[in-house]
């Protein structure tokens, strides 16, 4: 399966064979690819490390992508969107209101 992904002004791409996926099912890609519009860099298709999804009781079923470097959260607007970021409903995570309002809202 050939996956895209824009991230930051970033795009992504990457092949995820079903042999490529680890127990929680959350795939990664089985070669670098070059980013598209950035000379002489190469990047794992993928979440990085330093984001995660979440919800909190406030927002009930509306998910955010949370950045850890940047301290800010995006609004995950559907189910194809969350796909696309490399992530699966089993990756959100349940957080407080207190947590999540840590975070800055980008859009």
């Amino acid at each position: 399966m050939n996956i895209r992904v824009e991230m930051d002004g970033k795009v992504y791409e990457g092949v995820v064979s079903e042999s490529s996926m680890d127990q929680q099912s959350k795939p990664y890609a089985e070669e670098s690819i070059p980013v598209i519009g950035s000379i002489g860099e190469t990047e794992q298709a993928g979440p990085p490390a330093t984001k995660r999804v979440v919800r909190s009781p406030k927002t009930g079923d509306k998910v955010y992508m949370i950045d850890e470097e940047q301290s800010t959260k995006k609004w995950v607007k559907s189910p194809e969107m969350l796909e696309e970021l490399g992530f699966g409903f089993s990756d959100v995570q349940d957080i407080t209101d207190e947590v999540l309002a840590k975070y800055r809202l980008v859009i």
